[in-house]
């Protein structure tokens, strides 16, 4: 057998869950075969001995992780104070007897182990043995049968000590509902936005495997490759809200369309159906405008000249977009520099600029945009994210009283390709809602919704409107669904059938 990659590996989900009666036969077989033996002959403890539940929440979580990638590991803590059992993000308050269960399982030879260091970053990762699939095997459970808790939050509220290192990774915060007055009502509604989620089938049609092998930087430089999983057990939505106060970010977060490129997201189909990406650029800049009380330009990231030699206009400007956005989040326009390279990838024209040249487009589009110049190197962003998520949260609301799915990426969104007309409405009515104007955001991807909403045409515009449509039916005509992705499909409707009866 070759040697476990532990790269491949994701930390334990505390929130799996299921009712269904093969699910638990499976937990009994294993809970009375091996486990109460270990714990029923323990000695006298001060400590309660591990419950059945905390094996269910393991179990099906090693389940899920083996059915999607065999050779996938969970990472687990062994550190007892890492489980806070009265954490509200910790629906089933799963506590430290895990590690009790796991050491237990890892000793009768149900599970794989190669024992970490936490202490140095390592955490312990763990996996089904053979003896723990043969039972996957027998039993009779289906992947459908598994999710997520639904009391799990989806309200977070994100932030950091304030004397913590400014690097230190922020975490989710403890808050009463009583903190915020619109707590229980956000938390409504994306509960409801998480149920039409969980009722959607959203896949991708040419992905054989259920997953999208990525890269990715550390701290230290090493590029290190993972896997999203792509599918139904990575859809949970979370709305989360920065540095500790209710009044920045706010951004939905979660679902695996936000954890891949464009190039998969465009591949995304939707209960079958294909899907248009539509995204609303200069969203951040179109905002700062508003609050301004003026309209931007029809493309405030396009500049009247190209000023770096070795750009071409479209290259300058997806430059100037980026170094745009980090400076509306940085603190300093230095700092705006070092973090547009950071954001772009090895080996391009962009990565290569120097502060002078950044310097440069950054003047010009302040001397094109001066209504927003305040917000460039103020630390705005975070406030501007708050309006933007506003936004957003307006229209996936909307789309939820319908039961209609909608997937967010911040500025974009994912819907049915009948849908995008809707979409571009209920952004004016968000925008004038949130905002209080409605503001100019351009979008240059059209589905058939905007297609067909398209009236009274100028008779000149009419053959360009008419072979836009013809073109759009000639690409869905062309997706091909890949085994893989029609296997899954077949799974969940046969699923949904008998779940219905």
């Amino acid at each position: 057998m070759s040697q476990r990659d532990l790269e491949n590996s994701r930390p334990l989900d505390v929130h799996r869950w299921s009712k269904y009666p093969e699910v638990n036969s499976l937990v009994d077989i294993i809970w009375s075969k091996y486990l109460e033996p270990q714990f029923s002959n323990a000695k006298a403890s001060n400590q309660k001995k591990p419950n059945k539940k905390q094996s269910k929440v393991l179990l099906l979580d090693l389940f899920v992780s083996w059915t999607e990638d065999p050779e996938q590991s969970i990472g687990i803590s062994f550190t007892r104070n890492a489980y806070k059992t009265k954490s509200r993000y910790n629906a089933l308050h799963i506590s430290p007897k895990v590690i009790d269960i796991t050491k237990a399982l890892i000793s009768c030879g149900l599970l794989g182990l190669h024992l970490g260091s936490e202490a140095a970053g390592k955490i312990t990762r763990i996996w089904p043995s053979a003896t723990l699939i043969e039972y996957f095997n027998e039993s009779n459970i289906q992947l459908e049968m598994i999710a997520n808790n639904k009391d799990q939050e989806c309200i977070v509220l994100n932030g950091n000590h304030p004397d913590a290192n400014p690097k230190t990774k922020a975490k989710p915060i403890e808050y009463e509902d009583k903190d915020h007055p619109m707590i229980t009502s956000w938390r409504d509604t994306m509960e409801s936005y998480n149920e039409v989620l969980r009722d959607s089938y959203i896949d991708t049609y040419d992905l054989e495997f259920p997953w999208v092998k990525r890269t990715k930087t550390d701290d230290k430089g090493k590029k290190l490759t993972y896997l999203v999983r792509v599918g139904q057990h990575n859809k949970f939505v979370r709305r989360v809200f920065y540095r500790g106060s209710w009044g920045l970010g706010g951004r939905l977060h979660g679902g695996f369309w936000q954890q891949v490129g464009s190039d998969y997201r465009s591949k995304i189909l939707i209960d079958d159906t294909p899907t248009v990406e539509v995204d609303f650029s200069g969203m951040h800049v179109s905002i700062a405008y508003a609050l301004e009380g003026s309209q931007p330009p029809e493309d405030p990231y396009r500049l009247k000249e190209v000023y770096i030699d070795n750009l071409t206009s479209d290259e300058q400007r997806k430059a100037v977009k980026s170094l745009v956005l980090m400076g509306f989040n940085a603190k300093t326009i230095k700092g705006a520099y070092q973090a547009f390279r950071n954001n772009q990838d090895t080996g391009t024209k962009q990565k290569k600029l120097k502060d002078k040249q950044l310097e440069q487009l950054l003047n010009k589009f302040i001397q094109e945009n001066p209504a927003v110049s305040e917000y460039i190197g103020s630390d705005q962003g975070v406030t501007l994210m708050k309006y933007d998520s506003d936004i957003a949260f307006e229209i996936i609301k909307k789309f939820t009283e319908r039961g209609k799915p909608i997937l967010c990426v911040h500025d974009s969104f994912i819907v049915e390709h009948t849908e995008d007309d809707d979409l571009r409405r209920l952004m004016d009515e968000a925008t004038t809602q949130v905002v209080g104007r409605k503001i100019n955001l351009n979008s240059e991807t059209y589905g058939f919704g905007a297609l067909n909403a398209m009236k009274n045409l100028d008779p000149m515009d009419r053959g360009t409107h008419y072979r836009n449509i013809e073109y759009l039916r000639e690409q869905h005509s062309k997706i091909v669904r890949c085994k893989g992705y029609s296997l899954r499909y077949s799974k969940w409707i046969q699923w949904k059938d008998n779940n219905n009866k």
